[in-house]
Order: C-alpha cells, then sequence, then structure tokens
C-alpha cells in the first residue's frame, strides 16, 4: 500500500465545504453576452507543411479586450466532440464566450480538423507512438503564437484537460511570460497510474461505443442520479465519427487515435514526470470530479503542492462528478469555475487552498 507523506494527509483534511451551491446561474456580476458562432482556422505547426486546426468563439463585438483562452484536448476526443460540443444544447467553448472570454481550442495534429501524422497512413505496428506530450507542447507553442500575433495579445490563458493537461504543463513551464493563467482540468499525475512497458504502435482504433462506455463507467462512480444522459450519446458519437474521415470505411466505425499519451504513460509508470510543476510562474487552477479515478485526490493534491512557485494556486473538487465532467450533469458547475478563475482581478485571498463544491443532486 502507498503511504503519503504527512503533509499530504494535512492537505487532505483541510477541506472545507461551501456554503454556496454552484448552479447554471452566472456568478453576480459576471458579463453575458451573444458570443459569435463557431469558427475553424488553420495555421502553421512544428511539422513542415501539417497544419494545426484552432476551433474558435468571439464574445459579443461589444467587448473589447477580451481575456483570451486556448483549451487543449485529452487522449481521445478532439475539440468537435469536447469544448466545442453542446452538451444540453450548450459547449464549454460557448459558455466561456458568453462570459466575455475569447476562446480558442486546439486539435492537436492526428485529430478532428488538424492534419493527421504522415505515419498515420501506414500500419501503426510500423511506427512509433505519435504524439507525446513533448510533441503536443511544440504544438501548443505554434497555437499560442498565431493566437498572439492575430489578437496582438501579450498573454494568454490556458486550459489543459486530462492529457492536455501534460502538454500545457510543459509549455507553460518553459514558458512562464506568456501564460497569464493556467487550468490543470481532470490533470495526469505521478499518481494516475500508467502502462505496463510494452512495444505500442503509432496509432489505435477507437469506436464510439467503447469510449462512450468507459465515460458513462466513470460517471457511474459518482453515484444517482445518473451523471451521464444516454440520450446524449447518438449525436455525439456521429460528431465523433465524423471528425475523422477516415471512421467508416472500418468494421466497426472508429477514429484512428495517436497512441502518445500510452508512450506517456509508461513514463508515469516507470517515474518519469514530464514537467516540473514548481517551473510554472502562472496563476494555476486544478478542477477536478470528486469521483475522478484517473487524477485522483492525492494526485492533485501532489500536483497543488508541487506548484510552489505559481503566485496563486488553488484545487476545487466538483460534487457528483468524474473525470469527464464536461460531459455530465454537473458541467454547469465546471463552466462557472472556469469562468470565475479566468475573468477574476488578480487580487487573492488565499494561496494553495483546497475547495469543495458540493453538487445539487436535481434540477
Amino acid at each position: 500500500m502507498t503511504r503519503f507523506p504527512a503533509w499530504l494527509l494535512r492537505v487532505a483534511m483541510c477541506f472545507s465545504l461551501a456554503s454556496t451551491i454552484l448552479t447554471t446561474t452566472p456568478s453576480v456580476g459576471a458579463e453575458l453576452s451573444s458570443p459569435a458562432p463557431l469558427e475553424v482556422v488553420r495555421t502553421d505547426g512544428p511539422i513542415t507543411g501539417l497544419k494545426l486546426a484552432l476551433s474558435h468563439i468571439a464574445p459579443s463585438a461589444s467587448i473589447n479586450d477580451a481575456p483570451i483562452v486556448l483549451i487543449l484536448h485529452g487522449t481521445n476526443v478532439p475539440q468537435s466532440g469536447n469544448a466545442a460540443y453542446p452538451f444540453g444544447g450548450q459547449s464549454m467553448m460557448a459558455a466561456l464566450a458568453q462570459r466575455g472570454l475569447d476562446v480558442w481550442g486546439l486539435d492537436f495534429y492526428g485529430f478532428g480538423a488538424s492534419d493527421r501524422f504522415p505515419e498515420m497512413a501506414e500500419p501503426a505496428s510500423t511506427h512509433a507512438p505519435l504524439n507525446r506530450a513533448t510533441d503536443a507542447a511544440g504544438q501548443v507553442a505554434a497555437a499560442v503564437d498565431f493566437i498572439r500575433r492575430r489578437t496582438g495579445a501579450q498573454q494568454v490563458m490556458l486550459i489543459g484537460d486530462s492529457q492536455g493537461s501534460l502538454a500545457a504543463g510543459i509549455y507553460t513551464s518553459r514558458n512562464p511570460t506568456t501564460i497569464s493563467r493556467l487550468v490543470l482540468f481532470g490533470p495526469i499525475t505521478p499518481f494516475s497510474g500508467g502502462a505496463t512497458p510494452q512495444v505500442l504502435p503509432a496509432y489505435r482504433l477507437v469506436t464510439p461505443q467503447d469510449l462512450w462506455g468507459r465515460f458513462t463507467a466513470w460517471s457511474d462512480q459518482a453515484g444517482p442520479p445518473s451523471a451521464i444522459d444516454p440520450s446524449m450519446y447518438e449525436a455525439w458519437a456521429k460528431t465523433y465519427l465524423d471528425s475523422d474521415p477516415t471512421s467508416r470505411t472500418r468494421t466497426p466505425p472508429s477514429v484512428r487515435v495517436p497512441n502518445g499519451p500510452a508512450a506517456d504513460g509508461v513514463d508515469l509508470a516507470s517515474a518519469r514526470f514530464p514537467y516540473d510543476p514548481s517551473s510554472i510562474r502562472a496563476e494555476t487552477l486544478i478542477v477536478m470530479g470528486e469521483s475522478d479515478q484517473v487524477t485522483t485526490l492525492p494526485g492533485a493534491q501532489w500536483l497543488l503542492a508541487s506548484l510552489r512557485n505559481a503566485p496563486h494556486r488553488r484545487l476545487i473538487v466538483l460534487g457528483h462528478a468524474s473525470h469527464t465532467v464536461q460531459y455530465e450533469a454537473e458541467r454547469f458547475q465546471l463552466y462557472d469555475v472556469l469562468a470565475d478563475f479566468l475573468s477574476e482581478g488578480s487580487s487573492r485571498d488565499v494561496s494553495g487552498d483546497v475547495r469543495r463544491h458540493p453538487a445539487p443532486r436535481q434540477r
């Protein structure tokens, strides 16, 4: 059994329940707007000849100098089926834009509207795993540079979702002056576990049925009522298959997914973490679901303590939520927490605090 150091146990005991339950109603003073329609733009990436795609939703034209945020997706799903997908009628990107943020979402190479690695047209067994976290961080650099050129902004804010948190952490630790605020959402940590060392293929095939089954298994850990609405599956599955032009050429239909995250998992299992959290100088929020089986509470607390040089750091635990809270009933809690952190002033009352938000059981 893993023995946690005394400081970690003390942090675990410092939870206090918030007296306010988050709902879908924006916070008092939040700037509501009618965001622009989603656009997809393509730009050069770090690999010559391959383009990266960025989804973009601007806030209302009446909002000047809107804060800019770039979202990085996780292991399996590009922005079209994730932050840009309108679960229950509103996507994460649209929700943040409605709160006055200029919202961007990057598709890593091999995903969505970005170009595929040439190796993905060949048998997966003939190449090494594609899109390791360090490679993804180079794509983040290209996306940030593009956004800064287009907007004239000196700094942007960054959200790293699950596996995207590794690329976010690597980039932010290497570029301390370009990221003003960092969100690590359901982040991968040394406590997340990892794969047994093995020879891994360049990419793998993922069916929407298998992926949705995994999401449902995770969300079931949050307890009743059901966190994921099964009626959302058919439309989401179509969008997911649409993200890969070759998906319907296979039986069953499946999406090609770069396998670099699995190789990163082998490094985790060997106690190799790809960035030093103490090198991060941006204000940082860690947010996770209370039933997250990937991030885990000890992992989030380790990360919180390791971000010791961030000027302000915070861990928020969302009630009745798992690793895929953006797909779940309590996604509106997530939207509010993200918008509040990304929009608030620079002054803080606390540093390195841990907060738990209980969730309403019914809507």
